[in-house]
């Protein structure tokens, strides 16, 4: 390698043959590190877990401190939308929930619109299809 280094560094300095002989070696060992990349990442990638499992080990405090963190964490993440998920489930509760459909307003191009509220109003006002109508919006601001 420190040789290929040098030949590089007098590049101006080396004949055709030279310099065709060292492009080649350069390429060979360019494909055959590319060739390897895969296996030393997978060695490294275990050198550093085990690495991490004995620093862990190591220190237990840190440990233990890591895991009650992940622990409070997840469970309260956990907790918060199981919440959420029971608080919109609850709101919209239907005797035949299979029978909810979900309209649409599509504009020429294909492209969803929002449903204005005098569309809403004449949609409950002149379709005596549906037992009931209501309308939910999320409130993004662009």
């Amino acid at each position: 390698m420190r040789h290929r280094e040098t030949l590089l560094a007098e590049w101006d300095r080396l004949d055709w043959r030279h310099k065709l002989d060292l492009l080649w070696r350069s390429t060979s060992a360019f494909w055959d590190a590319l060739w390897l990349q895969p296996q030393r990442l997978e060695d490294e990638v275990f050198q550093d877990l085990r690495y991490g499992v004995r620093m862990l080990i190591k220190h237990k405090g840190f440990t233990l401190v890591a895991v009650l963190s992940l622990a409070l964490g997840i469970g309260a993440n956990t907790a918060i939308f199981s919440l959420v998920d029971v608080v919109r489930s609850s709101c919209c509760r239907s005797k035949n929930p299979e029978q909810l459909i979900a309209l649409d307003s599509f504009n020429l191009r294909g492209e969803q619109r929002n449903f204005s509220r005098p569309m809403f109003e004449q949609l409950r006002a002149r379709t005596p299809v549906f037992s009931g109508i209501f309308a939910a919006s999320d409130w993004t601001m662009a």
